[in-house]
């Protein structure tokens, strides 16, 4: 029996695609983000990997560069499933993916499986057409947003200091290329693992105090101190936790 994996963190699309992917006796596992998505793929290698573009935590644009450099699952069928391609066809030629299709209204989810299955079993890899355009409007201000996000990653990953995105448990959900650098790891290693994992030296309690802090309440910015260092790789490092 095949395997698909959906991420997407709108649970009516997910409804609506389990149940159209089920009814071609498809297996379906779900994850409602990037990070959720990795935790599954440690430890399952879906025939059929579907992903969305905006979502909290790793982005699905993130997310597909992560599975087309991963060893495991660079061969995976991977389908963007976005409204995002509506306003910014530039993912079509930024993504290694296989297809590309634009959200539209709810009734056409069950065409569009029968397209992605129709392509998957007859090897029809990389369409850079995007489908679903026909009758979607262009949307001025998520268009601008998109721009926005854009300038944004582009600032961040340039930034000279290390800089990386926890969520509340301490797992990496993004990091610039300084941060890389530091910990010498692929981003696919690095993202989804737990920060403290990376560093080490007798402020490290004081962290993991911090962390089991804000689960509960707001707490101050934690930097650590100069005369006992934490050592990330083989470099002393000052961290800031805000």
């Amino acid at each position: 029996m095949k395997n698909v994996l959906i991420v997407d963190n709108n649970p009516v699309i997910i409804k609506l695609l389990v149940h159209a992917f089920e009814e071609q006796s498809f297996t379906c596992s779900v994850a409602e983000d990037g990070l959720e998505a990795l935790n599954v793929l440690e430890s399952l290698t879906p025939d059929i990997i579907v992903s969305d573009i905006i979502m909290p935590k790793i982005s699905g644009d993130l997310l597909c560069r992560i599975i087309r450099e991963s060893r495991k699952t660079k061969n995976v069928f991977l389908v963007v499933f976005s409204a995002v391609l509506t306003e910014d066809d530039r993912l079509t030629k930024e993504l290694d993916c296989d297809l590309f299709i634009a959200k539209g209204p709810e009734a056409t989810i069950k065409h569009y499986v029968a397209t992605i299955l129709n392509n998957f079993r007859k090897n029809i890899r990389r369409q850079k057409t995007i489908l679903g355009l026909e009758g979607l409007t262009l949307r001025t201000s998520a268009q601008e947003l998109l721009l926005a996000r854009r300038h944004y990653n582009i600032i961040f990953d340039n930034l000279d200091e290390a800089v990386v995105e926890l969520d509340s448990n301490g797992y990496v959900v993004l990091a610039n290329k300084t941060a890389l650098t530091l910990v010498t790891s692929d981003i696919g290693d690095f993202l989804g693992s737990k920060l403290i994992e990376h560093l080490a030296g007798p402020p490290l309690p004081l962290i993991i105090d911090w962390f089991s802090k804000i689960k509960k309440t707001t707490t101050q910015s934690f930097i650590s101190d100069y005369e006992e260092p934490l050592i990330c790789g083989t470099t002393q490092v000052q961290v800031r936790l805000i």
